[in-house]
């Protein structure tokens, strides 16, 4: 798991927050001592992931979703592509099939993208850091959620819901994404609030063994997930 998002949603607000996780933070695992947290899905599960957030930072998440990434083309390729808006700069080695030279771009604006190209985004890591890449997968999630709860979005939910169930993995039930959906269409994705765990709450590192890990200043990401977990009225 590559990509950890912790979403919160405040029902009465309808406001909601977004944090990343980098891959390579060094946390400990119940049980299993201390590793990346990445790593934390393969050795237990959801439950066990549930358990080290609240471990190290306090936080106990109770629904999941987890794909891959060929869940993840399946479902922009259904929706026509996705429109993804950015205001910043990307150029990264990318696969022949996008670009001959090996090598792709994306200004800043509103790019429109394929599957390939969206799934190339996300991923793009030569060029750059984790950090941006999860600024990256945090704006291509959010053009996710509005091309799906665009009309043309909303007439594609049967072709959705057999992608959810055959490649998405999740303790959430099929008869409760209807209820969500209708949620959802009330949150503005444009007023969603966006964290990361970055450079100011952890220090990169090199383990005795030779490992690249970014160690957690908990108190920073404590802090953190106060503000993203903290919902106020709107004025």
């Amino acid at each position: 798991t590559d990509t950890i998002m912790l979403v919160a949603v405040d029902g009465k607000t309808k406001q909601s927050s977004v944090v990343s996780f980098p891959r390579d933070l060094w946390v400990s695992i119940p049980g299993y001592g201390e590793q990346r947290i990445n790593t934390v899905m393969q050795t237990g599960g959801f439950q066990l992931m549930a358990d080290t957030m609240q471990t190290n930072f306090g936080v106990y998440p109770t629904q999941f979703l987890m794909t891959n990434m060929q869940g993840f083309i399946e479902i922009v390729d259904i929706l026509g592509g996705i429109e993804v808006k950015t205001d910043k700069y990307t150029g990264d080695a990318c696969e022949s099939s996008l670009n001959p030279s090996n090598w792709c771009e994306v200004e800043p604006g509103t790019v429109k993208m394929d599957s390939e190209m969206a799934l190339w985004y996300v991923r793009a890591r030569y060029n750059s850091s984790d950090f941006d890449r999860m600024r990256r997968t945090q704006e291509v999630s959010k053009a996710i959620f509005d091309k799906v709860l665009s009309p043309a979005g909303i007439l594609k939910l049967p072709q959705l819901m057999y992608v959810y169930e055959q490649s998405i993995e999740s303790n959430i039930n099929p008869d409760q994404i209807m209820p969500l959906m209708k949620f959802a269409g009330k949150i503005n994705s444009d007023e969603i609030r966006r964290f990361v765990i970055g450079p100011n709450e952890t220090t990169s590192w090199i383990t005795g063994e030779g490992a690249n890990i970014l160690l957690p200043n908990t108190p920073a990401i404590q802090a953190v997930l106060h503000e993203a977990l903290t919902f106020g009225e709107k004025e």
